[in-house]
């Protein structure tokens, strides 16, 4: 039900194919990680970034991560609170090796 959601909403936004792809399948890891996405707070969502972080995701995946994770929130769920980052924006891994 939350997938279809979400496909209609990046179908109405413009999305290209391969975006919405993508996005589904970085929400689909989600969903793995938290069981229901759509009752996830904001402790969980960066429980979901730090298990990320730790991972050996790339820069670009992560952001693509992100990116689905704001548009999960902002858009499909109308929450995007739970999906704040820092002025600086979301952690990248410049972030995480200081350089």
């Amino acid at each position: 039900m939350l997938r279809d959601k979400m496909v209609q909403d990046l179908r109405l936004a413009g999305y290209a194919e391969k975006t919405r792809k993508t996005y589904l399948e970085c929400i689909g890891l989600f969903a793995q990680f938290c069981w229901e996405p759509g009752q996830a707070d904001q402790e969980q969502v960066r429980a979901w970034v730090a298990k990320l972080e730790q991972s050996k995701v790339g820069p670009q995946r992560l952001r693509q991560h992100f990116a689905a994770l704001k548009f999960l929130f902002g858009k499909t769920l109308a929450r995007p609170e739970s999906v704040s980052w820092p002025k600086e924006g979301p952690p990248t891994t410049a972030h995480r090796t200081g350089g």
